[in-house]
């Protein structure tokens, strides 16, 4: 296990209260599940998914024929997204967790957790800072997803030497001044870009929302 999943692990029964309950990102959050253009039915995945905070406003869309698969690296965040599954009451059959360490270049293809003949949606928060490899990353997904799918982020960015970037770096275990969209703008068709001031004063870091498609002939 790396030691960002270890770290993750330990964080987990705090990281809710560590991010505010998820005050300084909520309304992008929405914005940016808003960026997928989900229907009734569509099949969501939710990579890097943490503590499930992703899942209310999703299945708010994809209704109860809809499907969440949750993806994440540490089982200590899982088991935190597990918790948040059954005290919201939600259909647990609706929403599949899956462990895959999805930093390392020996981790499975994505491909193989998609329904056969799926096109899925694809959710990817606060997660991509976390790699040196980030490129890598972005290319191996990008790669195993098939044409059509539909991707959005929001990532946290911020210059390397600016107010209150070490406490997010620190919180995230990440370096948040890798400007980690810009391989998915380099790879997807109809490509948009939103910008965000970050909600804490002190902290002088905006939220990059980003969507495109993938398109025929488009690899990683």
């Amino acid at each position: 296990m790396s030691q960002t999943l270890t770290w993750y692990d330990r964080l987990a029964e705090l990281y809710d209260l560590l991010t505010f309950r998820d005050k300084p990102y909520r309304q992008a959050r929405e914005v940016t599940i808003q960026m997928l253009d989900l229907q009734e039915g569509d099949v969501v995945v939710d990579l890097f998914c943490g503590t499930g905070v992703n899942s209310a406003a999703i299945l708010r869309q994809i209704g109860p024929t809809g499907r969440i698969i949750a993806v994440d690296g540490s089982a200590g965040m899982l088991a935190k997204a597990r918790k948040r599954i059954q005290r919201s009451g939600w259909n647990p059959d609706q929403i599949e967790l899956i462990e895959k360490d999805l930093g390392s270049p020996r981790a499975d293809s994505l491909a193989d957790i998609l329904p056969e003949g799926c096109i899925p949606k694809v959710l990817i928060t606060l997660a991509l800072s976390v790699f040196p490899n980030y490129e890598e990353v972005v290319a191996r997904i990008f790669a195993a997803m098939p044409e059509g799918t539909r991707f959005a982020l929001m990532e946290v960015y911020t210059p390397e030497n600016a107010r209150g970037a070490r406490l997010l770096n620190f919180i995230g275990a990440a370096d948040c001044s890798r400007r980690v969209w810009e391989p998915f703008k380099a790879r997807a068709a109809r490509y948009q870009e939103v910008r965000y001031p970050f909600q804490f004063p002190y902290i002088q870091a905006a939220l990059v929302l980003a969507a495109g498609v993938k398109e025929r002939g488009a690899e990683g």
